[in-house]
């Protein structure tokens, strides 16, 4: 068991590299073989994770659960095999990248570098919030989703990164509920206009993982009160660039 544990990370990006580059070639195969590439990777990481206890693990189970989805659900969607190439890549390497430093920090403490899982964690539920927004916007485009269920499905998957983020650092929930009842409106008006604007669905993508950048950043330094001037300029002052860079050369349909 012990080996299976160590050796987890590897077989974590074989599994994800491997079996969605098939899916990529034959696309039919998604209804079968991405339901066990999702269930064999969250049954190592329930294992790697168990010593923490139900709870801790369960959220672990949730990260990984998410992410693998929302990957799928965007190749669905994408046309240029550079950019699934570079999707699959970037989750892979975040999954197993966790797995590795999750078991360091149980079995190897000394060569486990401080908030490396809070830190990365941040960066998988960044990855999770554009794979996302590129399946749901997608969803729209392609299959007529209405407006009202695909914000459902947006607000789902953000509220639960944003629970998965503050839990990381070490921020209590249920005294911040109004905080994060401001997050979701705010989050919930940006979905609104992006869906009625006319942009292709990778660029509101791209739009609304940001903004999640953003409120989650800004919400953490906020409710542990350790804003201050450059940690709060810095993130507006990027997001702001980007946005502004976004639609400039942003494509009216």
């Amino acid at each position: 068991m012990f080996l299976l544990k160590r050796f987890s990370p590897y077989l974590i990006a074989i599994l994800n590299i491997g079996v969605l580059e098939i899916l990529l070639k034959k696309p039919t195969l998604i209804f079968w073989l991405a339901p066990i590439l999702t269930l064999l990777i969250l049954i190592l990481i329930w294992i790697l994770a168990a010593p923490l206890g139900k709870q801790t693990t369960g959220r672990f189970v949730l990260k990984y659960f998410l992410l693998e989805i929302a990957l799928i659900a965007s190749l669905v969607f994408l046309e240029n095999n550079t950019m699934e190439q570079l999707l699959i890549v970037a989750a892979t390497l975040a999954l197993a990248l966790h797995q590795e430093y999750l078991f360091k920090f149980l079995y190897r403490p000394e060569k486990y570098k401080t908030y490396s899982l809070e830190n990365l964690t941040s960066s998988m539920n960044l990855l999770t919030i554009l794979f996302s927004a590129l399946g749901i916007f997608g969803l729209m485009v392609f299959m007529n989703m209405s407006w009202w269920l695909a914000l459902i499905l947006a607000l789902a998957v953000t509220g639960a990164c944003f629970t998965l983020f503050l839990t990381a650092v070490k921020i209590e929930i249920g005294k911040n509920k109004w905080f994060m009842a401001m997050v979701t409106l705010i989050t919930a008006e940006f979905f609104i206009i992006l869906s009625w604007l006319p942009f292709n669905f990778y660029l509101k993508a791209l739009l609304f993982s940001t903004l999640y950048y953003l409120l989650a950043d800004l919400s953490r330094h906020i409710i542990s009160k350790t804003a201050t001037t450059k940690k709060v300029f810095w993130p507006i002052f990027v997001c702001g660039i980007l946005w502004l860079v976004l639609f400039m050369t942003a494509r009216w349909t």
